[in-house]
């Protein structure tokens, strides 16, 4: 125990190196970019879908129609058919683009909520009265019996030191 009272003290603390902020700080940063643009990545996987269909999709629909005769490739019906395949392949391209988004943005809220962790503490750290503030307490009240047995008229030394005796013995319950 300390002699004389010390205070109530707040300390703010980091439990987190520099390193582990600056990763934080890159997270939030990913998190909000893809808040910003959830369909961000998937550019490269509709042009991959873009690029088989006309590397795969549009030989075998034009082998399908060679076989019809000289000119069939030409033909309204081969032209109605390309055009409903690409159609197909971009109404597809856009749902899958949506359903994408959408996990995105589920991926990018978790990563938000990891970039908002909390950096710092607060701990706090109670005072203590110190041996000083409890002597004079002691003192005070000590005093304050003394004087209110003198004053109260009838207060004998054996009066005072009775109430003596039971201060310091409510004081040794105490602590």
């Amino acid at each position: 125990m300390p002699f004389f009272s010390t205070p109530t003290t707040i300390e703010q603390r980091n439990p987190y190196n520099e390193q582990q902020q600056q990763t934080f700080m890159q997270i939030l940063q990913q998190a909000l970019s893809q808040l910003q643009n959830p369909q961000q990545g998937f550019q490269p996987i509709a042009q991959e879908a873009r690029r088989g269909f006309m590397e795969e999709g549009v030989p075998s629909l034009a082998e399908r129609f060679s076989g019809l005769g000289a000119g069939s490739q030409r033909s309204s019906a081969f032209t109605g058919e390309l055009a409903k395949g690409l159609g197909g392949l971009e109404s597809q391209l856009e749902s899958l683009g949506s359903q994408y988004g959408q996990r995105q943005q589920g991926l990018a809220q978790q990563l938000l909520g990891m970039g908002l962790t909390p950096q710092e503490q607060f701990l706090v750290k109670p005072g203590d009265e110190g041996f000083a503030s409890k002597l004079a307490g002691l003192g005070a009240q000590f005093g304050g019996n003394i004087l209110g047995s003198y004053l109260g008229g009838g207060g004998t030394v054996k009066d005072i030191l009775s109430g003596l005796r039971g201060l310091f013995s409510r004081q040794g319950g105490k602590q």
